[in-house]
């Protein structure tokens, strides 16, 4: 059940295109360390011309599962994020239906993903692969305790989920890790990738770690072995 979907833009105008809703999508992964989506929409309201985008926008799309007798499920299961636009993949008239309609795709991703890709580090981490990935989350990305998140509310346009929901600490190398002025997304993704487990109950599941942010339960880093404990 759609309940709303805004559009805000540099200048800080909101903009409700539920209504001019074709279809979305939203994917997450193991394999995508940060959320990404595509949106269509259908304006015969010039809405595209009135937010004039720049790749700074943002948009909040909150929706919800349904069960029983056409019940909502709660609010805290519900899907209620704010991603950032960075492009417009596709854009045409309705040549077939309406040609005041004017059809277009977007692209959007989590904000953080945005900040992971422009930040950069040069600098010496010590300790396991697990515990640099939290110092960086935390330092980069600004993720917070868990305990300390609001997850049913969005404020200030920035997402849900700067928090870890599952992170294993003590696995990895033990050494020193030098971050040659990489981008805090190549940092993290040398760091998932090289981190494995050795031990016997790793080895049926396979022994590659994970990290991966979640719709409702920010982001987990971990192996096959515990994700099927979840």
């Amino acid at each position: 059940r759609l309940t709303s979907i805004t559009i805000s833009n540099n200048e800080g105008n909101q903009y409700d295109v539920t209504n001019l809703l074709e279809g979305f999508r939203i994917t997450e992964s193991i394999y995508d360390m940060f959320l990404t989506g595509n949106i269509v929409l259908i304006d015969n309201q010039n809405i595209f011309n009135r937010i004039g985008f720049t790749g700074q926008e943002y948009i909040r799309i909150h929706f919800s599962g349904i069960q029983g007798l056409e019940e909502e499920v709660p609010e805290d299961e519900q899907i209620n994020q704010v991603f950032r636009i960075y492009n417009v993949s596709h854009y045409h008239r309705d040549t077939e239906i309406n040609l005041n309609n004017v059809v277009f795709s977007l692209d959007f991703c989590s904000p953080l993903l945005y900040e992971a890709r422009t930040k950069r580090i040069s600098r010496i981490y010590r300790g396991q692969h697990g515990k640099i990935i939290n110092d960086i989350c935390r330092d980069e990305l600004n993720f917070i305790e868990p305990e300390n998140t609001l997850k049913t509310s969005v404020k200030g346009g920035k997402e849900l989920g700067n928090f870890f929901s599952v992170r294993d600490p003590n696995v990895g190398d033990v050494a020193g890790f030098l971050c040659p002025n990489w981008t805090v997304y190549k940092a993290l993704e040398y760091l998932r990738d090289n981190t494995s487990n050795d031990s016997q109950d790793a080895k049926p599941y396979g022994d590659s770690y994970y990290l991966y942010q979640t719709c409702l339960n920010g982001f987990r880093f971990h192996n096959v072995a515990s994700m099927r404990t979840i």
